[in-house]
C-alpha cells in the first residue's frame, strides 16, 4: 500500500544520509517525471534495464546486452562496476545489474541506480540522468570515477559528458541474467524438468505407438512428442559458447521426425527421419563454422551417439519410457531396461538326486556354464557402447607387472588411524553378523546389511592371507590364467599398505563379495587393533568397511574398486544415474 511505500523511501532516505551523501528530497514533481518517461514507452519498445526508459537525450543510445535485454550507453559506462579492459569492450555488466535491482536511487527514490559515489563512506547511489541533474562530478582517470555533490574532490569535473562518439559493446561472453525475474520464472515453470542426467533434460516423454512398427526398434523406442533440451556448441556464437537445443520427436508423412532446434535463431534447425540424421547434419554444420575436424566414426556409433544425443540411449531416460503405458505392447520390442518380474526373480536352487546336498558328488563348472546360468543384471553404461578390441597386442613386461600393481584395490592408507572404540582382536570377530551373502542384480553375488547400520559404523573386516607384493603379482597372474576354473577366474586382493596385499581369493571371508560401485555407500579404512589371541599382544593392521551414509537393513554393501587407469577396460554394471561406464 501507499504507507508501505513511503517507509520504503524514508529507510532510503535515511539510510543514504547515514553515509554521509547529498540526498536531495525526492519532490512529487520528480516522482511524476520518472512515472511520466516510464508511461510514454510505446508496448513492447526496448527499455533500459538501469532507468527503465526508452529512447533518451541524456543517456544516449540503447545498446545490447543480452537477448532481449537494453541499457543506455551511458547508463552502462557509468555504472561504478562496469570497466573498459579494451577500448569500446565493457565488462562486468551482470554485477552492475543485479547491484541495480536492489539499489534505490537517492534522488528519484526509484530503483535501477547504478552510478554511485567513490567516497568510502557515502552510500548515495543515482541514475545517470539524476547524477547529472543534480551536478554529480567525475575525475578524468581511467576508471571513470564518479563523486556526489557532497564529496567531490577539487580537481573533479562536473557536469557528466553525455556525448559518446565511439562504437561502445558489452561483452557477449558474459551470461547476463534479466533484472526482470518475473519472465526467467514463468518460462521455468512453463517447462518443467522431468529428468535431468549431465547435459540432458528431458522435458516429456511423450507416448508409445504400439501398432506403428515404424516409432520403435528391437531395443529403442521413438514415443511421439518426447522433449528434451541438450547443451551443445552454440552455432551461432564463437567457441567455447554452448546453448540448450530443443530436441523433439514428432510425426512427418507418417514416419517419426527427429528435430533439433537452436533456441534463437530459427533457420538453426536440423530435421530428419532419424535420430542419427539429424545428429549428423548438426555435427557437420559445426564442422563448417567453427573449423573444426568432422567425426570419423562407424555407422553403428554414429547410431548411438545420434540416440544418445536426444537421450533415448541414456539407461535411465530409457528405463522410464519402457515403463510408460503401451510400451511392452510394441510389436518386435524388447525391453532391455525393464525386463517383466518373472524374468528378475532368482532361480531355485537345484534339487538333489540324492535327496542331500552333501552326498552328491562334485561337479566342476566351467565359467562359461556360470555366465549362462547366472541371476539376469541390468547392463547399465552411461558413456555408450564401448568398443571390442579383437586384436591385443602383447604387452611388455614391465608394462604387465604395471598393469597388475593398477588392476589391484587400493586400500586408502592415507586414513590410517587408531580407533578408541577398538581394543582387543576379539571386537573385530562380531562384525560377521551384520551382513549376509545373496543375489545381487550388479553381479551374481554381493554382500547385504542384516540390521541398519549408522553413518561412519564398521560394517565388516576383508580378510585374507598377507604376502608381499611379489608374490601378489604372480598370484594375480596365475589367477588370471584360469588356474582356479571353478571360481570363475575371479581375483580378490586389496592392498593394506604398500609392502603388504591380502589374497581372499582362496583364503578369505564375505567381504570378497562386496560388489563395485561408482557411488558407493561405504569406505574403507586400515586401522591397527590389538591382536590378543597368543601369549604376547602384538598390534596388527586391519582394513574394516565403514559406512559412509546410513544403511538400512537389507540393503547391498558397495564399494569403489578405485582401479587404475588401464587399456584394456572392465565394464561396469553397477545402475547409478552417475555411472561412469567403466571400473577402470
Amino acid at each position: 500500500g501507499s504507507g508501505s511505500g513511503s517507509q520504503l523511501l524514508d529507510a532510503a532516505a535515511a539510510k543514504a544520509a547515514a553515509g554521509g551523501a547529498a540526498i536531495v528530497p525526492a519532490t512529487p514533481e520528480a516522482a511524476a517525471l520518472s512515472a511520466a518517461d516510464a508511461d510514454d514507452v510505446p508496448v513492447g519498445a526496448p527499455v533500459c534495464v538501469f532507468c527503465a526508459r526508452g529512447a533518451h537525450p541524456v543517456c544516449g543510445r540503447l545498446i545490447p546486452v543480452s537477448p532481449g535485454c537494453w541499457a543506455h550507453v551511458n547508463c552502462a559506462m557509468w555504472s561504478s562496476e562496469v570497466f573498459e579492459k579494451e577500448a569500446g569492450v565493457l565488462y562486468n555488466m551482470p554485477s552492475a545489474v543485479r547491484r541495480s535491482v536492489k539499489k534505490r536511487c537517492a534522488h528519484c527514490h526509484l530503483p535501477g541506480a547504478s552510478v554511485g559515489c567513490f567516497h568510502k563512506k557515502c552510500l548515495a547511489a543515482y541514475h545517470f540522468a539524476c547524477a547529472r541533474s543534480l551536478g554529480c562530478a567525475y575525475t578524468p582517470d581511467d576508471g571513470r570515477s564518479t563523486w556526489c555533490p557532497l564529496h567531490a574532490p577539487l580537481k573533479a569535473i562536473t557536469p557528466l559528458p553525455v556525448r559518446v562518439s565511439r562504437s561502445v559493446a558489452v561483452n557477449r561472453s558474459l551470461r547476463l541474467h534479466r533484472a526482470d525475474e518475473g519472465e526467467a520464472q514463468q518460462a521455468a515453470a512453463a517447462e518443467s524438468v522431468l529428468l535431468q542426467v549431465g547435459q540432458l533434460k528431458v522435458l516429456r516423454l511423450g507416448r508409445p505407438q504400439p501398432a506403428r512398427p515404424q516409432f520403435h526398434e528391437r531395443h529403442q523406442i521413438f514415443p511421439l512428442g518426447y522433449t528434451a533440451r541438450r547443451r551443445f556448441h552454440d552455432l551461432a556464437r564463437l567457441p567455447p559458447a554452448t546453448c540448450e537445443y530443443s530436441c523433439k520427436v514428432g510425426e512427418h508423412a507418417g514416419l517419426p521426425s527427429f528435430v533439433i532446434a537452436h533456441p534463437t535463431e530459427p533457420g538453426l534447425c536440423f530435421k530428419s527421419s532419424t535420430a542419427t540424421g539429424a545428429w549428423h547434419a548438426l555435427v557437420n554444420r559445426r564442422a563448417r563454422v567453427h573449423g573444426v575436424r568432422p567425426l570419423n566414426l562407424t555407422p553403428a556409433q554414429m547410431q548411438l551417439e545420434g540416440a544418445l544425443f536426444f537421450g533415448l540411449a541414456v539407461p535411465a531416460v530409457a528405463q522410464l519410457i519402457e515403463q510408460l503405458p503401451g510400451a511392452k505392447s510394441c510389436e518386435g520390442f524388447h525391453p532391455r531396461y525393464s525386463r517383466p518380474e518373472a524374468m528378475q526373480k532368482v532361480p531355485p536352487l537345484p534339487k538333489s538326486t540324492n535327496g542331500c546336498a552333501r552326498a552328491d558328488p562334485y561337479v566342476k563348472r566351467s565359467s562359461q556354464y556360470k555366465a549362462a546360468h547366472s541371476v539376469y543384471h541390468r547392463p547399465f553404461l552411461n558413456r555408450g557402447a564401448i568398443q571390442s578390441h579383437k586384436e591385443k597386442e602383447e604387452p611388455a613386461e614391465g608394462e604387465e607387472r604395471e598393469g597388475l600393481l593398477l588392476r589391484r584395490r587400493e586400500g586408502e592408507s592415507r586414513s590410517v588411524g587408531q580407533l578408541a572404540a577398538l581394543q582387543s582382536f576379539s571386537a573385530l570377530q562380531k562384525l560377521h553378523y551384520n551382513v549376509r551373502v545373496g543375489r545381487s542384480p550388479i553381479h551374481n553375488w554381493g554382500l547385504f546389511t542384516t540390521c541398519g547400520i549408522p553413518k561412519d559404523a564398521m560394517v565388516v573386516e576383508y580378510k585374507g592371507e598377507a604376502m608381499r607384493n611379489v608374490l601378489a603379482d604372480l598370484k594375480e597372474k596365475k589367477y588370471g590364467e584360469g588356474a582356479l576354473r571353478g571360481q570363475g577366474g575371479d581375483c580378490y586382493m586389496f592392498r593394506i599398505d604398500p609392502e603388504t596385499v591380502l589374497d581372499a581369493t582362496v583364503k578369505g571371508n564375505v567381504a570378497r563379495f562386496m560388489n563395485h560401485c561408482c557411488h558407493p555407500n561405504c569406505y574403507s579404512k586400515v586401522i591397527e587393533v590389538d591382536d590378543d589371541r597368543g601369549a604376547v599382544t602384538v598390534r596388527r593392521k586391519h582394513i574394516v568397511i565403514f559406512a559412509q551414509r546410513d544403511l538400512e537393513a537389507g540393503e547391498e554393501i558397495m564399494y569403489d574398486y578405485k582401479f587404475g587407469v588401464e587399456k584394456e577396460k572392465i565394464i561396469c554394471h553397477c545402475g547409478h544415474p552417475k555411472c561412469l561406464g567403466v571400473m577402470n
